[in-house]
């Protein structure tokens, strides 16, 4: 998608993981778990679900250069013009990581705050 849009949406755009356990918690030891991976982030969240929607939408976020980043920008680029986003050179893309227990509940969650920094933006209108 790389046509302007009409629709703006400005912030984080991360990485989701979940490993939810297959045994009860034990604390000090290893466990089997089961994992899953989602493109996330509250804006990106959002301009994804506009594009679903069949609206135009742009993106404005950053993403580190390194595996992460560039498959957010694959699986939002379906949906949202990403050409805003940038990839920020020896920077992680955010992370959260929840750990789950056999029912589903939250046992632990971890967040990789050390994201880049948004990117200035200049706006103007006519």
């Amino acid at each position: 998608m790389g046509k302007a849009a009409s629709i703006v949406c400005i912030g984080g755009a991360n990485v989701d993981r979940k490993a939810r356990l297959l045994a009860p918690f034990q604390l000090g030891t290893s466990h089997p778990v089961t994992t899953t991976q989602t493109a996330g982030g509250v804006a990106r969240n959002v301009a994804e679900n506009l594009g679903r929607l069949a609206q135009p939408v742009s993106l404005v976020s950053a993403v580190g250069d390194d595996h992460d980043g560039q498959w957010l920008i694959d699986v939002t680029s379906r949906y949202v013009n990403t050409s805003f986003i940038v990839r920020t050179p020896k920077a992680n893309t955010g992370t959260y990581t929840a750990v789950l227990d056999e029912r589903g509940e939250m046992v632990l969650a971890l967040a990789d705050t050390r994201r880049p920094p948004l990117p200035r933006v200049s706006v103007s209108g006519g």
